[in-house]
């Protein structure tokens, strides 16, 4: 049972760890932060674990670009504007909106 065991959280590690990988490749916060916590309780290293909490902060910070950029997208569009439509048209391309 010891060996087998072992074999098993050895893979749930791996696995956990491939996961981390393929949510630190995305945007999605919610799939990343799951991934994290699957990963830490499956006992991937914490230097890999630390590259993930950095790229959550990351992906953070890009969505919350994004959701302030809507905001001022759908601000501008009901102030009949025109140039602070142009600026949140913009703004709203870089921070990836336009995709969405």
């Amino acid at each position: 049972p010891g060996a087998a065991s072992e074999a098993a959280a050895e893979e749930r590690r791996q696995e956990a760890e491939a996961a981390l990988a393929q949510a630190c490749a995305g945007d999605d916060v919610e799939a990343l932060q799951a991934a994290i916590v699957r990963a830490r309780a499956a006992g991937v290293p914490a230097e890999t674990l630390r590259g993930a909490e950095e790229a959550l902060e990351v992906v953070q910070e890009l969505a919350q670009a994004r959701a302030d950029a809507e905001e001022s997208l759908v601000a501008a569009v009901a102030s009949n504007n025109p140039r602070l439509l142009q600026a949140a048209i913009d703004l709203a391309e870089e921070a990836g909106v336009a995709g969405r």
